[in-house]
C-alpha cells in the first residue's frame, strides 16, 4: 500500500509574500497578514544557514517548541511573548515549513526530522 504523497513545500505561506491574505466569508477590510515575529520573539538566527530558529527570554527553563505539520515555528508566538520574562522559548521551523531551506524539503522521514531537531539543541 502505498504512502500519501507529500507536497514540494507545505503551505505555510502565500506563494507571493507581497500580496494579502484573502479568505472567503472573512470580514472585508480586515488584514489577516501575520504579524511580525519580532513583536513575539526577541532574535532570530540561522543555523547551518538552514534551520531558522526564533528565541525569546533568557531566563529560567527552555520551552523547545516542536510545531507540527502545516504549522511553523510561528506557531508559538503568542506563548513565546507571555513566557519570555520569566522563561527562554526556542522554537524552529521544520523542514518543509516556515522559513526552512534545505535541498530536500519532502524529506519528513521520522529519522531525518529527528536529526533536524538535533541541530537545535
Amino acid at each position: 500500500m502505498g504512502g500519501v504523497p507529500i507536497p514540494a513545500k507545505m503551505y505555510t505561506k502565500p506563494s507571493d509574500l507581497s500580496a494579502p491574505h484573502t479568505f472567503v466569508g472573512k470580514k472585508p477590510g480586515v488584514s489577516y497578514d501575520p504579524l511580525p515575529w519580532n513583536e513575539f520573539f526577541d532574535r532570530k538566527e540561522s543555523l547551518g544557514g538552514k534551520v531558522p530558529t526564533y528565541i525569546a527570554g533568557t531566563k529560567g527553563h527552555v520551552f523547545l517548541c516542536l510545531h507540527g505539520a502545516g504549522h511553523s515555528a510561528l506557531s508559538f508566538a503568542a506563548l513565546a511573548k507571555e513566557l519570555k520574562e520569566e522563561y527562554t522559548v526556542v522554537a524552529f521551523d521544520f523542514r518543509g515549513h516556515g522559513d526552512h531551506f534545505c535541498e530536500n524539503e519532502t524529506d519528513m522521514r521520522e529519522q531525518t526530522l529527528i536529526e533536524d531537531a538535533i541541530v537545535v539543541f
